[in-house]
């Protein structure tokens, strides 16, 4: 069993293709965990990890739907 970066680098001989959709997936998870950091930090930044957990979620719905209807990208369905 292959992992996603090495059966990309056999099928495309490159292992990130810079797509829209991979880009934007990347993009999600390090705004995650940048919330989970700032958690982190104490309950003085609780007002800031909830703001960010609010535009958390219009990231995700961008990433997912806008990626999807708005970008080309070979990883369309």
């Amino acid at each position: 069993m292959k992992s996603g970066g090495i059966w990309g680098y056999y099928a495309w001989d490159t292992y990130w293709l810079w797509t829209p959709k991979e880009l934007w997936t990347s993009v999600l998870w390090l705004f995650y965990a940048m919330v989970l950091h700032v958690r982190l930090k104490g309950a003085g930044w609780d007002k800031l990890t909830a703001w960010l957990g609010i535009v958390g979620v219009f990231v995700m719905l961008f990433t997912y739907l806008g990626v999807s209807m708005l970008m080309k990208s070979s990883h369309s369905f």
